[in-house]
C-alpha cells in the first residue's frame, strides 16, 4: 500500500506541474504527499494495518523535515583528495619539463 501511494502522490504532482503550474521544489513533495494520502487510505485497512501505515506516514513526514545534509564516504573523500593532488602534481610537471627553459635561446 505504501508503494501505492507513493506512486499515486508522484502521479498527482506530476499532472499539477503539467496542468496547474507547480513548481517542484524537491522530492520531500512526495513523501509529504505520500504521507497525506496514507493516512487518508488509513480507513480502507484493518485496525493493526491501519495504525502500521499511521507510524509509517508519520516516519515520512519526520524524513521530509529533515535538513538537507551531505553523506559521503570518507574513504571515497580520501580518494578522490589523493587522485586530484596526483592530476595536479602530473600537470605541474608536465608544465615545467615542457616549457622552454628561461635561458635557452629561441
Amino acid at each position: 500500500m505504501c508503494t501505492s501511494a507513493i506512486l499515486w502522490s508522484m502521479w498527482k504532482i506530476r499532472n499539477a506541474l503539467c496542468f496547474q503550474g507547480l513548481v517542484f521544489v524537491d522530492g520531500k513533495m512526495v513523501l509529504i504527499k505520500a504521507a497525506r494520502t496514507l493516512r487518508r487510505w488509513r480507513v480502507l485497512c484493518k485496525d493493526s494495518e491501519g495504525a502500521r501505515l499511521e507510524e509509517i506516514g508519520d516516519a515520512m513526514d519526520r524524513k521530509a523535515r529533515e535538513l538537507a545534509r551531505l553523506i559521503w564516504d570518507r574513504a571515497d573523500v580520501l580518494r578522490s583528495t589523493t587522485s586530484e593532488e596526483m592530476q595536479e602534481e602530473e600537470l605541474t610537471n608536465t608544465l615545467t619539463h615542457d616549457a622552454p627553459h628561461p635561458n635557452a635561446h629561441v
